[in-house]
């Protein structure tokens, strides 16, 4: 009887450690899915601001957009190879930081300077704000775009290389190009990946 009972009881646990497993596991799904629903919306938030600053439209009415100015990006990065697409903030904003999004290194020319660097970093690894997690997929040639003040900078990738990890960047600026870094550290070891890329030319956003 007692042997029956500790079974019962071990299958009663067993059901409800799964159960639990389950229903955290849905919850963070859940999470992840309203969170990505939120950064696409903020997201077509901007190409609609965008849109209307070149075309030199009316204000924006309200049902066309919802009144978030506080959450609104300056620019957006783009990199088709690796099917990410990110919102950018100030390099004022508090929110302009590694820890939750792509962060604007204060260094940074905006890509409407002539023969400027901008220069973007982002987490690798694992977790929520690892946004640079695939950047060492890339290869010389892939194509990078930036979204800013109604134009679509479209750059190209040159160069790639490692760097020790010190806790700040240098680099040689190249005052005959205008260019974009983007930075990361490279998983369990003391080092930085660099990806610079070039502008190929810039168009209207469509």
């Amino acid at each position: 009887m007692e042997k029956l009972y500790k079974k019962r009881f071990a299958t009663t646990i067993g059901i409800f450690s799964i159960s639990v497993a389950s229903i955290l596991l849905l919850t963070d799904i859940c999470q992840q899915k309203n969170i990505k629903q939120i950064e696409d919306k903020k997201i077509e938030q901007f190409f609609i601001q965008e849109r209307q600053r070149e075309a030199d439209l009316v204000e924006i009415k309200n049902e066309d957009i919802e009144p978030e100015t506080d959450n609104n990006y300056i620019a957006v990065l783009e990199i088709p190879k690796l099917q990410l697409i990110r919102g950018l903030f100030d390099i004022e904003d508090a929110r302009n930081n590694i820890e939750e999004n792509i962060q604007i290194l204060k260094e940074s020319d905006f890509p409407n300077v002539e023969n400027g660097t901008m220069i973007l970093a982002g987490h690798s690894g694992i977790g929520k704000s690892a946004y640079f997690r695939h950047l060492d997929n890339l290869q010389i040639g892939d194509l990078i775009f930036l979204y800013y003040q109604g134009a679509k900078y479209v750059y190209q990738l040159s160069n790639f290389y490692e760097i020790e990890k010190t806790g700040y960047f240098q680099f040689h600026k190249d005052n005959q190009k205008t260019a974009l870094i983007l930075i990361t550290c490279k998983i369990k070891t003391n080092l930085q990946l660099i990806f610079t890329s070039e502008l190929l030319y810039q168009e209207p956003i469509v």
